[in-house]
This record gives C-alpha cells, structure tokens and sequence, in this order.
C-alpha cells in the first residue's frame, strides 16, 4: 500500500487498512473519504455489498447509520474506517473460494463443479501445481486453457501426466 495525495493503492489481493488521523477531522476528512472510495472501488465492495445484504436477508449495512461529518470526532471517524474494514476483511470470503483438483494418468483436463451455480461465467481462476507423484510429463504442469461456466470449471493441461503419476493443483476461484 501506498499513499499519495489522500489516496491509497492496494496491492492485489489485499484489504487496505484504514489510514490513522490525528488532529482535525475537517483537515484529514478527504483523506478518509478518498479511503472509503478506495475501499469500495478497489475491492469491488459494491458487489460484495449487495450479496452480504442478500445473504443476511437485507440487514447489511444502512447508510444511513453512518456519523455525519460535519459533526464526527476523529475517534468516531476512526473507528467508521476501522469497521468497515472489518467488514471487508470478514467478507472476503464471498467473492471466491479455494480448493484442489487432480490431473492423473491419461488425463489432460480436470474438472471442479460448484455446489451453487454462479451468476455468470466472469470469474477469474487462479491455479498452481502443489504437489505430484512418480515422473510426470513436463506438460502436465502447464495449464493450456481453462473454460468457465456457471456450474464450474475445467482446467485443460498441456499433456497427460502419464501412467502411475499424477499433479495435484491449489485453485482458487474469484469474483
């Protein structure tokens, strides 16, 4: 993370934390808006928004409950920051999930099915081979293509492992 200007920029894959205040509110409140625009742009907050309150029934999160600037104190500034990063923290389960799958023998392609099919097919999968047995082909550790859909994913290798061998894949599926 970096902070030029009141604005941070996140590294992929990380929550920014909450910038620290001292002193007064009304000459730190543009850092601490550009944090919350940050937060929810760059984490895509505004989808993850919209599933926790559907998961939750629509008891999520209520704009209004919010303190109002022209009155807020720094603590209460500090501690909206530090909640809402608590909530992304938390939540950022919902926007993917993880697992492993397996390549053995003559196969090239393997396949993960979801529980619950997605909305649509624009999920990003990330794989990396963790672990395999006996001599397999070199091919079997690159990954030529992977086709999406709503129920799931396949993951096409460049070559089969082999006979007796096989390659065991991390993967984690994000929104």
């Amino acid at each position: 993370m970096s902070e030029q200007n009141g604005s941070t920029t996140s590294v992929t894959g990380q929550i920014i934390p909450p910038p620290r205040f001292s002193g007064d509110i009304e000459s730190q409140f543009r850092q601490l808006s550009n944090y919350v625009w940050d937060l929810f742009t760059k984490l895509g907050l505004t989808d993850l928004f919209v599933r926790f309150t559907e998961a939750f029934g629509g008891t999520g999160f209520d704009p209004t409950s919010l303190p109002d600037p022209a009155t807020s104190t720094i603590p209460e500034a500090q501690d909206t920051a530090n909640n809402a990063f608590a909530l992304a923290a938390s939540n950022l389960s919902t926007l993917g999930f993880d697992g492993e799958l397996t390549v053995s023998e003559a196969d090239d392609e393997a396949t993960v099915t979801f529980s619950a099919a997605e909305d649509n097919a624009t999920y990003k999968v990330f794989a990396v081979p963790q672990a395999f047995s006996g001599t397999p082909a070199d091919g079997a550790f690159t990954i030529k293509k992977i086709d999406k859909t709503t129920g799931g994913f396949t993951v096409t290798f460049l070559a089969a492992p082999g006979a007796g061998n096989s390659v065991t894949y991390d993967y984690w599926m994000r929104r």
